[in-house]
């Protein structure tokens, strides 16, 4: 038979049409991959080898920024986030299942320097001409004023005293009555503090919370996340002019069902944030502000993040309030995720950030880990997990169905080779979890700009935030530091998953539009922030489990930040905060008791610990909260409270003494005016000359 010749007509046919099939697979490739979405994507990209499948999802999903068009739509959008939903329940109760436990439900948790010429504060009619330096409270960014307990306006100072439960002493043991406990709701002093001779209790006010003075106002929210039955829920502005009966000149409400998570004081608005729970029952409209004038929140005002993973059961709001007239000016709301009742606010001259942290869905991960350990898990568990994952139903039904899924695979054993099988389990999923400690969660970030009004950008790094302090702007960037550990994201999963690499800390730099654009990985493996500060081209960041690393981060490069220098020493800082240039103070812990650290940062590639102090005291409420910190640079000291008293340390050269010990009752704060210091007490006020430090003159308070 002869030989049929391939001439090179037919060639060049063939090698179109080959092309031509070529082009159409790959567009069908294409296609698959972005337009049947999720679905094949989380099936499929855990054998694809993309060990970060979860975290670039997320950053692409949620680029797209846009209202919602409706009721409807909106209801819509809850019907779907409910069921691509990844909230915790399921993950962690699985994995407590493997424990053996019952699955448990979740737990919702700058240099201050004397007043700037454009300081809110308004100085009282009886000012005194000699005044010319008063402190202000410690707060991130400068001439953004934040809540605190107490205030001064350089004559009087405003001093919050929290509310307690009064429990009453004990019937005899043979009596059936029982103590009923009452509540004390606290009082706000007012306090004429200079000059000091005539300092006095001038008036009350019968409510406590948080206090912001805006030229003779003096304006009252409640104390975030300290909600209780019957707690006040207002926000109240009381006139100075009268100072010793200051009348109400506005009022507005926080809803009941509503929380306030933060607040700040800018160029004569009060910016807050409010999260209100919403369901497909009860969705739009939504009241997180309640007063005569406030809209309602429609639903067509709120953005939607066209994340499937962001959830939908939380309203996420940014309300602008005039300071003087109580006007609510500007709302923009977005829906978002309420998984751990953990949100972090920061606010920069130009934008207002929101960050909360998610889980990433467990399905997939749970699938890579049977996959991979098919020695212990039975083919049938693995082919029902692949349908579970497959299911079009919410995240309740799906943690349903693997929790069932584990309760088969145990029912399949006795209990000697049950027992065997948990810690065969917790063992292998924690050398797992090791090499994706990155793909457990991640922290969705929403930035709103101030001027326009509107949400800017969002995006998401991996981790979770420590607080505020892990967000900062700088030259149109974002940096943020953030803490990846599968046993902090379970909370009751592996109890085990402790050791000395199952977690990492890292920092990210974010573009204008909230896109990576560098990073500085691995920080403190098996260790966890407990304290960061970014000032200028520097980040400082504190990670501890036993020993105390300060890692100096190289940030004049966004795009290639580096670690720079690594100083280990013993216990850890949970508070940072610049006294000199180049010089740093740390305030935490060693051994329990609070240690106070100086660090020469002089040298980024080395820097060193010159002094430090150990108190005799076992905790310091700056470790918590820096409001509580105050530094005067010109009399180069800073004053912390402690639980037995207050203390003031001098820094003065590269030396660290403990200036003056007070022993005050349940001691809060101090403020200065000129060079008379202020320690505030729970039941009485203490006044110094920073001269020589005597006492000069003591007020009760009760």
């Amino acid at each position: 038979m002869k030989k049929k010749e391939i001439t090179p007509f037919k060639l060049t046919r063939i090698i179109i049409f080959s092309a031509v099939l070529f082009v159409l697979v790959i567009a069908f490739l294409f296609f698959s991959f972005f337009v049947i979405g999720e679905k094949l994507f989380i099936r499929h990209g855990i054998e694809s080898g993309n060990k970060n499948f979860q975290k670039d999802f997320t950053q692409k999903a949620a680029s797209k920024i846009e209202k919602f068009k409706s009721d409807a739509e909106f209801k819509d959008y809850l019907i779907r986030a409910q069921t691509a939903n990844r909230s915790k329940k399921g993950f962690s109760s699985s994995l407590s299942l493997l424990q053996g436990e019952a699955p448990a439900e979740m737990k919702a948790e700058s240099m201050p320097a004397s007043a700037p010429a454009d300081s809110n504060l308004g100085i009282s009619p009886e000012s005194d001409a000699n005044i010319n330096r008063f402190s202000q409270t410690n707060v991130q960014v400068a001439g953004i004023d934040e809540p605190d307990i107490a205030k001064t306006d350089g004559v009087n100072i405003y001093y919050a005293l929290p509310s307690y439960e009064i429990v009453p002493l004990m019937e005899p043991m043979n009596s059936q009555t029982y103590p009923i406990p009452s509540r004390n709701e606290g009082k706000i002093e007012i306090i004429k503090a200079f000059p000091y001779e005539s300092s006095e209790k001038l008036s009350e006010l019968s409510r406590t919370g948080e206090l912001l003075i805006y030229e003779r106002n003096l304006i009252v929210l409640p104390k975030q996340g300290h909600y209780y039955p019957g707690s006040r829920r207002e926000i109240e502005s009381f006139s100075l002019d009268e100072i010793k009966n200051p009348p109400k000149v506005w009022e507005l409400k926080i809803n009941d069902r509503d929380e306030l998570l933060a607040a700040r004081l800018y160029q004569g608005k009060i910016f807050i944030v409010t999260r209100s729970q919403v369901s497909i029952k009860k969705a739009c409209p939504i009241e997180p502000i309640i007063g005569d004038g406030v809209p309602k929140i429609a639903c067509n005002d709120i953005y939607r993040l066209d994340d499937p993973q962001g959830g939908g059961d939380s309203v996420y709001s940014l309300i602008a309030i005039n300071a003087k007239t109580g006007k609510v000016e500007r709302n923009i709301s977005f829906l978002g995720s309420n998984q751990f009742g953990n949100t972090t606010v920061y606010m920069s001259p130009e934008n207002f950030y929101v960050a909360y942290f998610q889980n990433a869905d467990p399905v997939p991960i749970l699938l890579d880990f049977f996959r991979s350990n098919k020695d212990i898990f039975p083919s049938w568990a693995i082919s029902k997990l692949e349908q579970i994952s497959s299911y079009e139903i919410g995240m309740n039904a799906k943690n349903a169905e693997i929790d069932d899924l584990f309760a088969k695979i145990f029912s399949a054993y006795d209990r000697d080779e049950e027992l065997k099988l948990r810690n065969e389990v917790t063992n292998r999923f924690e050398g797992f979890a090791k090499n994706r400690l990155r793909d457990f969660g991640f922290s969705t970030i929403a930035k709103f700009s101030i001027k326009e009004g509107v949400l800017k950008a969002t995006g998401t790094v991996p981790g979770k935030l420590l607080n505020q302090w892990s967000l900062d702007e700088y030259a149109a960037n974002l940096r943020v530091a953030t803490t990846s550990d599968p046993s902090m994201f379970f909370f009751g999963g592996f109890s085990s998953l402790g050791s000395t690499q199952s977690s990492v800390n890292d920092v990210y730099v974010l573009n204008e539009n909230l896109k990576e654009i560098g990073k500085v990985e691995g920080l403190g493996l098996g260790e966890r922030i407990y304290a960061v500060r970014f000032i200028k081209e520097r980040g400082f960041v504190v990670t501890y489990k036993q020993m105390d690393p300060l890692y100096v981060i190289d940030l004049s490069s966004p795009k290639a930040p580096k670690k720079a220098g690594e100083l280990k020493i013993p216990g850890y800082s949970s508070y940072l905060h610049p006294i000199k240039e180049n010089k740093l103070v740390g305030i935490g812990e060693e051994n329990q008791k609070v240690k106070v650290a100086v660090f020469d940062v002089t040298d980024a590639q080395n820097p060193l610990e010159i002094a430090n102090y150990k108190l005799d005291d076992y905790y310091s409420e700056v470790q918590q909260n820096h409001h509580a910190f105050l530094a005067d640079p010109k009399h180069e000291i800073f004053f912390l409270p402690a639980t037995k008293g207050g203390y003031v340390f001098s820094f003065k050269g590269d030396a660290l003494k403990l200036q003056k010990a007070v022993e005050v009752q349940q001691v809060q704060r101090a403020v200065y005016i000129n060079d008379l210091f202020y320690i505030l007490g729970e039941s009485s006020m203490k006044i110094y000359s920073m001269a020589d430090w005597q006492e000069l003159k003591e007020i009760n308070l009760k």
